[in-house]
């Protein structure tokens, strides 16, 4: 199937910019808002395909257009921030099964999608793949702090942002459907740049920032824009909820790209690889193997 092809590819280079973000915000671009607001205006790219297929929509696909591209952003926000304040261990599985839930609740009331059985056993084999591949054992004594409120408001928001997505593709043709949504996520500058404190590490990044870092980070949002192309495609193709689903592949990936770049950059960046690691990895990937099997009948 064509859309489960673009999905994987699409994970796969959203993986790769992942580490690079990673990379990134822990070593050179501490401020997450600083970070949002560049990725949004890199959204503005989106402008080349303008000659490929672009229109003014319907009133009501134009303003679900822009609210799924400010989403998207705020969400992203939030989610960097989460991942600041708490711990990724607990961020990213909390992530990555709260997202595909939100989004199989909301398109079941908002745009009527229903699974069938295998789609929906394929549905709950990839997203507990997601959280047994992204969890880590923790003391019993820990708290959850803050970051957890702030994970189930980005994992709202970001079910909210693909189900309009959804929404959008169902009337509009992908390319003007894609412009629209980049579009509105240039929304959300005004409030990453109300703060004071955020605009004087916007011009102190832009000053100060090395060549190299800002090359990586231009090169790392470019493979993200073929990614979330690809997988925006994906969900213009078929079920959102089952594209959304297969985010536990993008896991994978990053588990392997993570493992890489910890043997060729111990320094910069550090990925724990033990026994008991690969076990619950290899648990993952059977899982998630087997959600890609059900999804294919």
């Amino acid at each position: 199937m064509s859309w489960i092809l673009f999905a994987i590819i699409g994970y796969l280079f959203l993986a790769l910019t992942g580490i690079i973000d990673k990379l990134l915000l822990s070593n050179f671009i501490r401020n997450t808002s600083v970070y949002v607001l560049y990725i949004s205006l890199l959204g503005l790219f989106a402008l080349i395909l303008i000659p490929f297929g672009f229109s003014l929509p319907a009133t009501n696909i134009l303003i679900a257009s822009l609210i799924a591209g400010f989403l998207f952003l705020v969400a992203l926000a939030f989610f960097f921030y989460a991942l600041q304040v708490e711990e990724a261990s607990r961020v990213i599985p909390l992530a990555g099964g709260l997202v595909p839930l939100f989004v199989f609740i909301i398109s079941y009331f908002f745009i009527g999608e229903r699974l069938g059985v295998y789609q929906l056993i394929a549905f709950l084999c990839l997203v507990l793949g997601s959280v047994i591949i992204t969890y880590e054992k923790k003391d019993p004594g820990q708290k959850i702090r803050r970051g957890y409120e702030i994970t189930v408001l980005a994992s709202f928001l970001f079910g909210l942002s693909f189900v309009l997505t959804k929404y959008v593709f169902n009337a509009e043709s992908f390319i003007n459907g894609f412009i629209w949504m980049r579009l509105g996520g240039i929304l959300i500058i005004p409030f990453l740049v109300w703060k004071a404190a955020n605009r004087h590490d916007i011009f102190g990044n832009i000053r100060n920032v090395q060549g190299r870092i800002l090359a990586l980070f231009i090169g790392a949002q470019a493979i993200g824009g073929l990614g979330f192309l690809s997988q925006n495609y994906a969900i213009s193709l078929s079920s959102v909820t089952l594209v959304n689903a297969l985010q536990g592949v993008q896991y994978v990936f990053v588990f392997i790209l993570a493992a890489l770049v910890t043997i060729s950059f111990p320094k910069r960046f550090r990925e724990k690889i033990t026994g008991f690691t690969l076990i619950q990895k290899i648990i993952a990937l059977i899982l998630i193997a087997l959600g890609l099997y059900f999804i294919t009948l």
